[in-house]
């Protein structure tokens, strides 16, 4: 899961250089920031409304100040500022990672202003940031999540939105990159052998470096809190290859994932991500009537689609079109269309 994420976290920063490789006006900024809000935010709060509504005492045993709170941070997409369990994992716990993307695209107009004369150094603070929230988790001394209410490794290196901000960068490097020299092309066969040689990484290698950093941790040559962060975030450069050979869309493996029902499942995947693991709750103990372990991930699997499919078409699609639609409509500075404001495509898993 700590990979998924992190492809996800570098891929976005891939996708939004590339889709809004400039952001020229305070206008254009604006309409970027609504874009992304309208994008993410009515899946994600409709997920956190049938967790109120369908799951009881997924929040604990009453709802109480701590819950009204955790509660309204979820609803703002502020939660994984916090560095408690009881905040940073409540209700439904992987949207911490949608409110550290939220984080990105509030920076992206900043990060993207003069990238050119100032990406080096922006890369540079983004990883100088990761450093800093490591170095303050290991001077605190935090173990794991042990508690709800206890300060976490976890809560600083692993959900905290400034430690994660270097894989973001490091996807709008490789977008950059990419722009400059998909002139040249790849030959077919180039660009399949890439994408090959980064279907290997990413399924051999990450699995390895995941046991030498265990290594490392165990015999006390890196902190916990480095371990937490490299378990997390310490395979993005096998990320970042693999993206930026995928975008060579004349290598077969890319040809191959550009099938319909691949892309339409891409399309849907975010509300994949936000609905897997409340189903699994939900339907926990009653999947064993399916009979088999194959067939009950099977059934699993066309539940979370089939869920997934109507919060797409149903939420995401429409809530999108209306929050941008009113924005336009209602904010006179946006009246007028931007040309420096571009089609944002699908980021989020997800």
């Amino acid at each position: 899961m700590g990979m998924a994420v992190s492809f996800f976290f570098v891929l976005s920063g891939f996708v939004l250089f590339y889709a809004n490789p400039s952001i020229a006006s305070v206008k254009a900024a604006c309409d970027f920031l609504v874009s992304r809000f309208a994008r993410i935010w009515p899946a994600h709060f409709a997920m956190l409304a049938i967790v109120v509504l369908f799951l009881p005492n997924s929040w604990g045993d009453v709802w109480d100040v701590d819950a009204t709170i955790a509660f309204l941070k979820n609803a703002l997409l502020i939660q994984s500022w916090s560095h408690t369990l009881k905040d940073f994992f409540s209700f439904n716990g992987v949207s911490w990672s949608i409110s550290t993307e939220m984080f990105f695209y509030a920076m992206f107009p900043i990060l993207i202003w003069r990238w050119k004369r100032t990406g080096a150094v922006k890369l540079l603070l983004g990883g100088l940031l990761a450093i800093a929230c490591i170095a303050s988790a290991a001077n605190l001394s935090l173990a794991g999540a042990v508690g709800p209410t206890v300060e976490s490794i976890e809560g600083y290196v692993y959900v905290f939105p400034p430690a994660r901000l270097f894989e973001f960068l490091i996807g709008m490097v490789v977008a950059d990159i990419w722009t400059r020299t998909k002139s040249s092309g790849l030959s077919t066969a180039k660009a399949t052998v890439l994408q090959l040689i980064s279907i290997y990484l990413l399924v051999s290698t990450v699995p390895s470096l995941y046991m030498i950093y265990a290594g490392w941790s165990q015999t006390g040559l890196i902190s916990d809190a480095t371990f937490k962060w490299l378990s997390g975030s310490g395979y993005l450069f096998i990320n970042a290859f693999a993206i930026f050979s995928m975008a060579c869309m004349n290598g077969l493996v890319a040809k191959i994932l550009s099938n319909r029902v691949l892309v339409f499942l891409g399309e849907i995947s975010f509300s994949i991500y936000l609905c897997h693991q409340v189903l699994l709750t939900a339907l926990m103990g009653k999947l064993a009537t399916f009979g088999s372990m194959p067939m009950q991930y099977f059934i699993f699997w066309v539940i979370v689609i089939a869920f997934s499919s109507a919060i797409y078409v149903f939420i995401e699609k429409p809530c999108k079109r209306m929050i941008v639609s009113g924005y336009r409509n209602n904010i006179s500075f946006a009246r007028r269309p931007d040309p420096a404001m571009t089609h944002v495509p699908n980021t989020t898993p997800a």
